[in-house]
């Protein structure tokens, strides 16, 4: 007689294989999903740190930080991203202190502080690098060793002009009155100037890949579908760089195209179909909102473009209601 011999037959361990394989494709769905919802969370902390900050700089100075101090009105001024303003409200005073404020946020003495990486600036669903080597313009200067931190977050720069003159897109209080909070020269400062109520207007939004121009998930470099057009770099991204900011133009879902010389062809998508002029993450649905009185707010990308262009104008005195 011959011992006999424990062990699995090739059958068996095919099968236990399967389950094992099956359990993962199950578990895994939902670890991702776990994840994104992790990453939301860090999304909406980082706003609601920002709407702090924002609401500690008007307490100290009585006044909202600008955008930019515009060239037009004043030809010796330096061109400066609003973030910029609240590095001693984030934590970051020692950062601030080496920031030159008597030159542009470009020029190579500034590169030490705005080449940092700050996590409050950052959104951590956005797959793109944290730090930016690419060649950029800004006043017909190229620059092609600046190193930058980007940013996934934009202030509210209002409706684009442009789009206000497309009938029927906006109301006729958003036509006359589309200034954002964060207008250039300090257009609108106090708490007080921001008539439709701090509740009813937004500060921040996502304006995530830039300065890769994304369109509908299409990012640089590659062939829009349905359009042919290869997708170009975007202006902005760096959390110094004064070219954040949106003023909200409108786009056409699916391309992110727009015809930016005609008045009356402006798409009626505001979230999530490009971000050139416009919101955009890499959340599925919507992007995340700080809106002035410091909540935070996920809109649909589904959102209308009216309802939209009433939240960012601070001074229309529409009718929000909900959405």
């Amino acid at each position: 007689m011959f011992p006999r011999r424990r062990g699995f037959t090739l059958i068996e361990l095919l099968v236990v294989i399967a389950i094992i394989a099956v359990l993962i494709a199950l578990l895994l769905p939902a670890v991702q999903q776990a994840r994104e919802a992790a990453r939301r969370t860090q999304c909406r902390s980082n706003l609601k740190q920002i709407g702090l900050a924002l609401h500690n700089y008007e307490s100290t100075y009585g006044c909202y930080p600008t955008r930019t101090t515009g060239l037009t009105a004043n030809p010796d001024a330096k061109r400066h991203g609003m973030p910029v303003r609240l590095l001693p409200f984030i934590d970051q005073a020692a950062l601030f202190n080496t920031y030159d404020f008597r030159q542009h946020w470009y020029f190579p003495v500034n590169e030490p502080a705005i080449r940092t990486p700050l996590t409050i600036f950052t959104c951590p669903s956005d797959p793109t690098p944290n730090v930016d080597t690419s060649t950029f313009t800004v006043d017909s200067v190229t620059y092609s060793t600046l190193q930058r931190s980007t940013t996934d977050y934009a202030e509210n720069g209002g409706v684009s002009t442009n789009l206000t003159l497309a009938s029927g897109l906006v109301d006729a209080q958003t036509v006359n009155n589309p200034d954002g909070p964060f207008e250039d020269n300090f257009k609108i400062c106090r708490i007080r100037d921001i008539i439709d109520g701090l509740s009813n207007t937004i500060f921040v939004g996502e304006r995530g890949g830039v300065p890769l121009r994304y369109n509908s998930g299409v990012p640089s470099g590659a062939v829009i579908p349905g359009t042919g057009m290869l997708n170009t770099s975007d202006g902005g991204g760096g959390w110094a760089d004064y070219r954040q900011g949106v003023r909200m133009a409108g786009s056409t879902a699916g391309t992110g195209a727009r015809n930016i010389s005609s008045t009356t062809n402006f798409g009626r998508c505001a979230i999530n179909c490009t971000n050139h002029e416009e919101y955009y993450s890499f959340h599925t649905g919507g992007a995340h909102f700080l809106m002035g009185d410091g909540s935070v707010r996920f809109n649909s990308e589904n959102i209308s473009i009216t309802v939209m262009a009433r939240l960012l104008s601070a001074q229309a005195a529409e009718v929000v209601g909900e959405y």
